[in-house]
């Protein structure tokens, strides 16, 4: 017989807004425009995997914040975790390339329409621009070991099998449930206005 292990996840990263698909795919983030053609457009080149067995990628988000530019924040489990931020216009075209800037974070999301969030490893979290320069810095208010997006100006705090929502400006928890099993993905609803919280075993 034959036992085949599985050690790295078997779907590229990849991301809807619009028309347009964001994925990532031979190397590089790729934004495809399904009205008009599937044919990928490469705009910037992401890491390269640890070794040939995993890609070291963990997730991949668009800011559907910013209406007028293209931003998207790729993460990563490599080198203690890190991560890419993609700026650049709307109007992608095939002559098009980003150079990614870079950073090192537990985990990573957008918070509004130019700033994103960054769980340091220290465990403090610090609000970051566009242009990848900090712009405050300070402690969570609840024990968190994974930040997932939670609206304009909030993020969702995650800590074992409990998920908070705090309010960035206010620096306060708003909101909290437990998840059995702990979050692992969250999805938003089209309009922002729902929210699906999913571990291994259970969806909330």
């Amino acid at each position: 017989g034959m036992v085949v292990f599985k050690l790295d996840c078997e779907r590229p990263l990849a991301m809807c807004h619009g028309n347009n698909l964001f994925m990532v795919q031979e190397g590089g983030l790729n934004i495809v425009d399904m009205e008009r053609n599937m044919k990928g457009t490469q705009i910037a080149t992401t890491r390269r995997p640890p070794n040939a067995m995993v890609s070291g990628m963990k997730s991949l988000q668009f800011n559907t914040y910013n209406t007028t530019e293209t931003n998207v924040l790729i993460f990563y489990t490599q080198d203690n975790g890190c991560y890419d931020l993609i700026t650049g216009p709307n109007n992608i075209t095939s002559d098009t390339h980003i150079s990614p800037k870079q950073g090192n974070a537990m985990a990573v999301c957008f918070t509004a329409r130019n700033r994103f969030a960054v769980l340091q490893n220290s465990g403090a979290i610090g609000i970051y621009n566009m242009s990848n320069e900090l712009s405050k810095k300070f402690e969570p208010p609840v024990s968190t070991d994974f930040i997932f997006a939670g609206g304009n100006d909030r993020i969702l705090l995650k800590s074992e099998e409990k998920i908070s929502m705090m309010d960035v400006t206010k620096r306060k928890v708003i909101g909290e449930a437990t998840v059995a099993g702990g979050v692992r993905y969250v999805i938003w609803s089209p309009n922002g206005n729902y929210m699906a919280c999913m571990s291994k075993h259970n969806v909330l």
